[in-house]
């Protein structure tokens, strides 16, 4: 059942028209298309898995009412599905061979290879979801590796998204898991944003910030019972990532549902992480870096801002030249493509503004006491946040997820470097304190470990 501020979003969203969550609505998206696209064909696009979990089924119904159905396009698995540009210039050029309407039947991969090819062909496109493992399915834009470098590409949101609940609490669980580390890391994002509009940087947008954060807790409550394929607490968790999606949606923006900690999975899924044979999931990966940007945070707030000299900080920063050898340092032996290093250069240069930083630094000196408990007030506390991802079936150490423990948290530096963003990384660094800080993480007995 959806709560009034679910409904409140889906009737501010702009592009998105309707979402059908409940048993059996996987029969009736082909009544949905009928009612909206008469007349028109679809092409249902999956995975081997997602075909199975629930692909088969929206093309037999589709077929029952009549409805010309392409052949449908289903990527076999393994090898396993990454969002990489290739996918989706391959479905844009499948689509140019018809006018039929694509239905995206899977997760977060599938959504968004399928949201940025039906853009570029012209055409919407319905969404069916087959877990609740990302924040994507209701959001503009789709997050891709395109030229070694993740970015999110425009392009509309889902006309409809549909899921069912039983299908949702049947997807393996370490899906499920990985959805709990997106929504969690809100957390995160949520702090972040508060930091950016304290410092001048980007104000917060009152809704945007609402629908992300007030029922997040809530929605967070009760990890083990997701884990364990709870029904009920999945649909929380499904309707929380998809309230997150819809603040992304209102803004056009990602910036209500990623803050640094989503910096930190983006470098690894641009060094195309794997763990055990299997690629680390998008949740898994912004798993870990929630517990580091949460484990920097504190060590800020511990560290307090009395001493820092707004002026003789920014004084401090390098020049274009210098900054851009630190680019390059930085990646140094990072499996990262070159593309994602040419393109950190660029982001890393440009956002270097001495006269920027002495203003931020001036407003969070003069605003420290307030800022610092909007902060801590946001934020999980490092041992509470670790608790409840080991119960949601979460990677709760750098080492779950293949990488050693020091490199993962010095991942801060490159982070820093890929985003015009601002986050509390931009602070440390503009105080010239992110090495400090990185290295408290480190010598700290209990983080990441």
């Amino acid at each position: 059942m959806q709560t009034a501020l679910l409904k409140s979003a889906l009737d501010s969203a702009t592009e998105t028209e309707e979402m059908l969550v409940d048993s059996g609505s996987l029969e009736s998206v082909a009544r949905l298309f009928a009612e909206h696209f008469p007349g028109r064909a679809a092409v249902i696009v999956a995975a081997s898995d997602t075909w199975t979990a629930a692909g088969s089924r929206v093309e037999k119904a589709f077929r029952s009412l009549g409805i010309r159905c392409e052949k449908p396009v289903v990527f076999a698995i393994p090898p396993f599905l990454h969002g990489d540009y290739d996918h989706i210039a391959e479905l844009r050029d499948g689509f140019a061979a018809h006018d039929a309407i694509p239905i995206a039947v899977g997760g977060g991969t599938i959504n968004d290879i399928v949201k940025r090819a039906s853009s570029e062909a012209g055409r919407r496109y319905i969404c069916v979801a087959t877990a609740a493992s990302v924040d994507g399915y209701t959001s503009s834009g789709a997050a891709i590796l395109k030229d070694g470098f993740k970015q999110t590409l425009a392009c509309a949101a889902p006309i409809f998204v549909v899921a069912d609940p039983d299908v949702l609490a049947a997807a393996p669980a370490y899906l499920t898991s990985s959805g709990y580390g997106d929504l969690a890391s809100k957390l995160v994002a949520g702090s972040d944003w508060i930091v950016a509009d304290a410092v001048g940087s980007d104000p917060i947008n009152a809704y945007a910030f609402r629908l992300t954060q007030e029922e997040l807790r809530t929605r967070l409550s009760g990890p083990e019972k997701a884990a364990a394929g709870d029904p009920e607490a999945i649909m929380g968790l499904f309707e929380g990532l998809a309230m997150t999606g819809f603040s992304m949606q209102f803004l056009k923006s990602s910036r209500p549902v990623s803050g640094c900690e989503h910096l930190f999975s983006h470098v690894w899924e641009m060094e195309d992480l794997y763990f055990e044979g299997r690629p680390v999931t998008h949740g898994h990966k912004v798993a870990i870096g929630t517990l580091a940007a949460t484990a920097l945070s504190e060590v800020l707030l511990r560290r307090g801002f009395a001493d820092i000299d707004p002026a003789a900080s920014a004084g401090g920063l390098p020049s274009s030249e210098a900054r851009a050898r630190e680019v390059v340092d930085a990646f140094k032996g990072s499996p990262a493509a070159r593309g994602a290093v040419d393109a950190a250069l660029k982001v890393a240069t440009a956002k270097l503004d001495p006269k920027a930083a002495i203003v931020h630094l001036e407003r969070a000196k003069d605003r420290w006491t307030e800022v610092s408990g909007r902060v801590a007030a946001q934020l999980e506390p490092y041992a509470e946040l670790r608790e409840a991802f080991r119960k949601a079936g979460c990677p709760t150490k750098p080492e779950d997820i293949g990488l050693n423990r020091e490199y993962a948290i010095r991942t801060a530096f490159r982070a820093q470097m890929i985003r015009d963003r601002y986050t509390v990384l931009d602070l440390m660094y503009e105080a010239r304190i992110l090495d400090e800080c990185v290295g408290a993480v480190i010598a700290d007995g209990t983080y990441l470990r």
